[in-house]
């Protein structure tokens, strides 16, 4: 089972490999914005994706996660946990 936490820099979910948009050496992925693609992963091999408190920080959300989802398997899930309304402007990038 291929679970990735998209966003996760050094500090992913338990269980889950790593995707964000360094090239840093601790990271399983790399997401190119330019290309909006994930290097080094297939199409539909992705059980879970796990996104927590990344979209706030995504310029256009609709492409990406219409990215993700060519990467889901048919019956994969994308979970997507954001920040408090109260707390969003100063999460905001």
């Amino acid at each position: 089972m291929l679970k990735i936490d998209f966003g996760s820099g050094y500090n992913p979910k338990e269980g889950y490999k790593t995707c964000d948009i360094t090239k840093a050496p601790y990271l399983n992925y790399y997401y190119d914005v330019s290309n909006n693609e994930i290097i080094g992963l297939k199409e539909n091999t992705v059980d879970k994706f796990h996104l927590r408190n990344v979209i706030h920080h995504i310029k256009d959300i609709d492409i990406v996660i219409n990215k993700l989802y060519t990467y889901l398997k048919m019956d994969g899930t994308i979970k997507i946990i954001e920040c408090r309304k109260e707390y969003y402007k100063s999460n905001f990038f």
